[in-house]
């Protein structure tokens, strides 16, 4: 489920993305999975039309134990930055991702595919425009510097999580979250 503040648009970056209707705060959560995905296992991939599977190529990813996971609520369409504005948020009990800076009205918000897909095995053309472009996207090793800048940048977030609102959680959840992120033990990633 999209943050209510998130829209689907063309951008710059890859065709289709997600931009902020007006200003995201630092440590909002953008999106969390609800009953919003479809998975696959890899032999009903394989018996899909050619159309299907290139579609999926494009808008799935795959899970760690080998699941293709599709997304049904547009965060299909995350865009990848090398300077991400959102990162996957470990909670404890659900899949979440927040913003790791302020997200401007009409900012794409883009996320590290680096440390998103378990299972690549060649790397993608980056063109995502940033200071920093690494101009390939290819898996880092959880100890790579990425992940660990990621991970403070993360943490940093996690701090504002408790001065902003958080339309996408109920109350409960939200004491949950809050519980398990003042934890010392919780991980700060899901490299952790």
């Amino acid at each position: 489920m999209l943050h209510p503040d998130i829209f689907i648009k063309t951008g710059s970056i890859s065709g289709t993305g997600l931009f902020a209707k007006k200003k995201i705060p630092k440590g909002t959560i953008v999106y969390r999975i609800k009953n919003d995905i479809r998975t696959y296992s890899k032999s009903e991939v394989k018996k899909f039309s050619k159309r299907y599977r290139k579609f999926l190529e494009k808008f799935s990813n795959e899970a760690t134990d080998g699941t293709i996971v599709l997304h049904k609520d547009g965060a299909q369409y995350g865009n990848h930055s090398c300077q991400p504005s959102c990162s996957e948020l470990s909670s404890g009990h659900a899949y979440m991702d927040i913003a790791l800076r302020d997200i401007e009205k009409g900012e794409e918000l883009t996320w590290e595919y680096a440390t998103l897909v378990p299972s690549w095995k060649k790397p993608m053309n980056c063109d995502c425009g940033s200071k920093n472009c690494r101009k390939k996207i290819f898996r880092v090793s959880p100890t790579s510097k990425i992940v660990k800048k990621l991970n403070l940048r993360i943490k940093k977030a996690e701090k504002c999580y408790f001065n902003v609102k958080q339309p996408l959680l109920n109350k409960k959840e939200y004491d949950e979250i809050a519980r398990v992120l003042k934890s010392p033990k919780k991980a700060q990633s899901p490299f952790l």
